[in-house]
């Protein structure tokens, strides 16, 4: 189908149904290629932390399930003019409800400082400076 060897110098073209089309190739002036360690990698993958973006998403649908019968007992308990005790389901329901409340934003806080820090971990790896080494080839220094 096509003539693409990568050792070929001049113009590249390739064939196909007695057709000839030239192919164009582009390319950067230099390729930089960035070593990390196994630590730097590691954080790298455990950005999203599948348990807290699940857990931050289970919160909200915890949230939004409890939330009908939270309400309806909190307005017998405190809003209707005959007032009535609060029952154990309503109390539960009204616990579960500001618990998960609060876990959504917490779980939330903690996703977005990890992806910040995984953030801070790439720049920091991209700022490191190629230097040469004695024998032509380049290395990356610590900045």
């Amino acid at each position: 189908m096509a003539n693409n060897r990568s050792d070929q110098t001049g113009p590249r073209f390739g064939r196909e149904s007695d057709h000839l089309y030239r192919i164009t190739v582009s390319q950067p002036e230099e390729i930089v290629r960035h070593d990390i360690s196994d630590e730097e990698l590691t954080a790298l993958s455990d950005v999203r932390g599948d348990y807290l973006w699940d857990g931050k998403w289970v919160a909200v649908g915890v949230c939004i399930g409890a939330a009908p019968k939270a309400i309806q007992a909190f307005v017998h308990a405190y809003v209707e003019e005959s007032a009535q005790p609060m029952t154990l389901g309503g109390q539960v329901q009204v616990i579960i409800f500001f618990c998960s409340l609060v876990v959504f934003p917490l779980l939330w806080i903690v996703l977005r400082n990890k992806r910040k820090d995984a953030r801070e971990l790439v720049e920091e790896i991209r700022q490191r400076t190629p230097r040469e080494v004695s024998d032509g080839t380049r290395q990356v220094s610590e900045s």
